[in-house]
């Protein structure tokens, strides 16, 4: 039997609930590791369904992603007790730059800051007519990266990253006298379609401040996020810049999803489980690899200067459905579009872009204000 048949058995019976390490803050709790001495490489599919283990890429469609996942569930006991904590940092929907408000400021309402306006998740339902099996290019406020619309994917969708943890920096030669950020994640649903309003994601955090006499900080963290729930902040596994790190992200019914972390540096891995908001299901319209800035408040963050990031081996996959359809975060799909996504700044100017160098290859890098005046980095 095909483990995604199996997966979709599984999902139907309700079968899969893992047993939790604490109660959940924000929707999200930590799952207990597998029994001792447990193979999920020779385990089914539904007995790792059992223990919340990530869904399996195929390996033919995408051998080195596989790989990835193999060496993140072989280390799915190597876990440290989790920290879980509720932030006021908002990793939202796709902004297109007509959102940018008239003082030069990007601005988020209050209710923005949770839910998507009527106007906004219009825009975001209609984005400008392109063509299928294509790609495309936009430019948004607040993500860069890519992203796949109008295709196969679904409310039963799995999507998996693959980077380096770069150094934070704010903009060189520039104090910004507070905190930058820049956050790395692979996530479903968000741009355009009946998901414009939700994201299911997790991804690490690069952050910098500097304050006075270039007093500074920086600050690597995991996070797990349903939006319109803020971030919610845990500490396993533990995050250094130049760590390579695996995410990948699931869901297992329209209000359930899962969250596996793995860092390949330290050996070390995590796993998350989270519920929807209430009001909030998965639709799966899109699923996408993204740098952002997020939200603070009423106003986007300003960016991190992380210089450069090389992403490797990012797919997402229907991976429920007896034939799965597999999408790579740098190819041109069979059926959808490929969106390729430039980072504005508040004055509409170019700050933060990946590079799509193959398929299976991304390379982040900030410009503009976000890197700096000086013209020998920038």
């Amino acid at each position: 039997m095909k483990k995604t048949a199996i997966w979709a058995t599984i999902l139907a019976t309700g079968c899969c609930v893992p047993a939790y390490a604490q109660p959940p803050i924000n929707g999200v709790s930590a799952v207990e590791p597998p029994p001792p001495g447990y193979d999920p490489e020779a385990s089914s599919a539904a007995v790792n369904a059992r223990f919340a283990l990530p869904p399996e890429p195929d390996p033919t469609k995408a051998p080195r992603t596989h790989d990835a996942w193999r060496h993140a569930v072989r280390a799915a006991r190597n876990r440290d007790a989790a920290i879980i904590e509720r932030t006021t940092v908002f990793h939202g929907p796709a902004m297109r730059k007509s959102q940018v408000a008239t003082n030069g400021e990007v601005s988020v309402s209050t209710a923005a800051a949770r839910a998507v306006g009527a106007a906004e998740r219009n825009a975001a339902a209609n984005p400008p007519a392109i063509e299928a099996n294509s790609t495309s290019a936009s430019d948004m406020l607040n993500w860069s990266g890519t992203s796949v619309v109008n295709g196969t994917t679904a409310n039963l969708e799995a999507v998996t990253a693959l980077f380096v943890v770069p150094t934070a920096h704010q903009a060189f030669g520039q104090c910004a006298d507070g905190w930058e950020y820049a956050s790395f994640w692979p996530g479903i649903d968000g741009n355009g379609g009946s998901g414009s309003g939700d994201v299911l994601q997790a991804g690490v955090n690069v952050n910098a401040f500097c304050a006075g006499n270039n007093v500074t900080q920086n600050q690597y963290y995991p996070w797990i996020e349903w939006y319109p729930l803020s971030e919610t902040r845990v500490d396993s596994p533990a995050i250094n810049p130049g760590d390579l790190v695996f995410i990948e992200v699931w869901s297992v019914s329209p209000t359930q999803g899962y969250a596996h972390f793995y860092n390949h540096s330290t050996g070390i891995s995590a796993q998350y489980s989270i519920t929807a908001p209430a009001g909030t299901v998965v639709h799966g319209s899109s699923v996408e690899w993204v740098v952002e800035r997020p939200t603070l408040g009423s106003n986007l963050a300003n960016l991190t200067n992380y210089i450069a990031a090389p992403w490797v081996e990012g797919v997402a996959w229907n991976y429920a459905d007896p034939n799965p359809t597999t999408y790579s975060m740098g190819g041109s799909p069979d059926v959808g579009t490929l969106e390729q996504i430039t980072m504005l700044d508040n004055s509409n100017n170019p700050i933060s872009a990946a590079t799509i160098e193959s398929e299976s290859f991304l390379w982040f890098e900030t410009s503009g204000s976000a890197c700096g005046v000086n013209p020998n980095f920038c």
